[in-house]
């Protein structure tokens, strides 16, 4: 059973909103990439929540373009990372989630994703995914992922090319920021 939730600006959502179920019902991009989005700025910002199916208007045609971009980079992961930034979070992310620093797109999708190196070496499986980076100190940019909701299982550094998914999020990050 679907609810109907109300999503503030920076909420992560249990469940997507009855609107955006119904028109899951005749949009199919969820079967092949993330059901919903949230992109995440730093605490004295706010985020932005969407479904593929009803993207921002600066997305509206970019909207395969970004998951192409995502689902890409579930196959170019390298070393494992320590989550100790993130500590206070291992049972999930609360309401209300920041990222400490940095931007973070976070990804849940409608089915299990596999999680691979550049090898092609099978790291995991995840039901959603945080793609973080702008991170300081030279911190490399991270995939934080988990299997049930936003509780994080693991870190792996992100050895693809993220400057896709950075391009095709400025406008977006460009109308949180205003």
């Amino acid at each position: 059973m679907l609810a109907i939730l109300y999503i503030p600006i920076g909420y992560l959502p249990l469940a997507i909103n009855i609107d955006s179920a119904l028109g899951l019902l005749t949009d199919t991009s969820h079967t092949n990439g993330p059901a919903m989005f949230v992109v995440l700025t730093d605490r004295q910002s706010a985020g932005r929540y969407f479904v593929p199916g009803n993207p921002p208007l600066p997305l509206a045609n970019n909207i395969e373009n970004l998951t192409k971009n995502v689902t890409g980079l579930l196959g170019e992961l390298g070393e494992p990372l320590p989550l100790d930034d993130l500590a206070q979070y291992s049972s999930g992310l609360p309401v209300g989630f920041y990222p400490e620093e940095g931007i973070m797109l976070i990804a849940a999708f409608t089915y299990p994703v596999e999680l691979h190196d550049s090898g092609n070496n099978l790291l995991a499986t995840a039901k959603w995914i945080g793609i973080q980076w702008d991170r300081s100190g030279g911190k490399l940019n991270r995939l934080i992922y988990g299997s049930t909701a936003y509780v994080m299982e693991g870190a792996y550094s992100i050895a693809g090319n993220i400057s896709g998914i950075v391009q095709l999020l400025e406008p977006v990050l460009s109308e949180i920021a205003h």
